[in-house]
């Protein structure tokens, strides 16, 4: 009852600030599962702007799941300005590392996206890969 809400929202703060603190010193799960936790409203207030930023932080250390999800974000719309061509970028990087869910996502995304859309995520991802490779 009492005591046991109180100790699973004490051990959840917890357990937040511990993710929080690594996401902070840059380790990249710790980033990716932030991120996830602003973008569930999981431990904190629902946020995907703040989960994007996470994902954003964690992607540019090779965190396929990170990129996949910044692809998605950019396709919703959801923490940043809904962008077709960003969100092709992003799934070709995860898919470039191997990241499977990516690549059923692309087959989805390119019934959305014009040739030329798809020709320029695919050149924003080579510069991308040429940067942080």
């Amino acid at each position: 009852s009492f005591f046991f809400y109180f100790f699973f929202f004490t051990f959840f703060f917890f357990f937040f600030l511990s993710y929080l603190k690594s996401a902070e010193k840059g380790y990249a799960n710790a980033q990716y599962n932030l991120g996830v936790s602003y973008y569930n409203g999981e431990g904190v207030k629902k946020s995907y702007k703040n989960a994007v930023k996470w994902w954003r932080k964690a992607a540019q250390q090779g965190v396929d799941d990170a990129q996949l999800n910044l692809g998605i974000a950019y396709a919703k719309g959801e923490g940043v300005k809904q962008d077709l061509v960003k969100s092709y970028m992003w799934a070709n990087i995860a898919s470039t590392y191997g990241n499977v869910e990516s690549k059923k996502f692309i087959e989805h995304i390119v019934y959305s996206i014009t040739l030329k859309q798809m020709n320029d995520g695919e050149k924003l991802s080579n510069d991308w890969l040429d940067k942080y490779e």
